[in-house]
């Protein structure tokens, strides 16, 4: 079995192009999430990372910001067409899960994100809050295409906190920009 484990602080920048071959003589992909970590063991056998300890992945090359933060994110790679090269099918984020989709911010327990229709699904004691407004449940879907969510709670309703605009402070920041 061929492994790999970066220990201190693991960085892997995960493009469409293998991970595990050599360069060709074409110019090198950029790369479209980078993944920060204190360790990483990557199987390339089974074509698997697993970031521990304060894992960040970061959608690149994106007009929205999009991050997955976690103790812990498990990358799976798959070939693209089968036989293409190997890129980021699946990451699956455990303890302390936080989705950050521009303002919007989805926390949970454990939580897993698709990068073929960029969903994302989080699980046990959701939050989504943004702004000052949250929702509370026990699992949430979200499109990180397009920010769109839905949260549900089991057999107990969903709990939401909203708030009112403030129409003051709207004015406050309007005469701070104009100063």
């Amino acid at each position: 079995m061929k492994r790999t484990t970066l220990r201190a602080i693991g960085i892997l920048l995960l493009t469409n192009a293998t991970f595990a071959g050599p360069n060709s003589a074409s110019p090198a992909p950029q790369p479209n999430i980078k993944i920060l970590s204190e360790q990483m063991d990557c199987d390339q056998n089974h074509n698997v990372c697993v970031a521990k300890g304060n894992a960040i992945a970061e959608k690149l090359n994106d007009s929205k910001v999009k991050i997955l933060k976690a103790d812990q994110i498990t990358s799976y790679f798959s070939k693209e067409g089968g036989t293409g090269p190997l890129k980021v099918a699946r990451l699956e984020a455990e303890g302390n899960v936080f989705f950050i989709i521009g303002d919007i911010v989805i926390q949970g327990k454990r939580g897993t994100y698709l990068a073929d229709n960029e969903v994302a699904e989080v699980f046990d004691d959701v939050k989504v809050t943004n702004g000052n407004n949250q929702l509370d449940g026990g699992y949430a879907k979200v499109n990180m295409k397009t920010g769109h969510y839905s949260i549900k709670r089991g057999l107990e309703p969903v709990q939401a906190l909203i708030f009112a605009k403030d129409q003051n402070q709207d004015a406050k920041k309007d005469e701070q920009k104009e100063k």
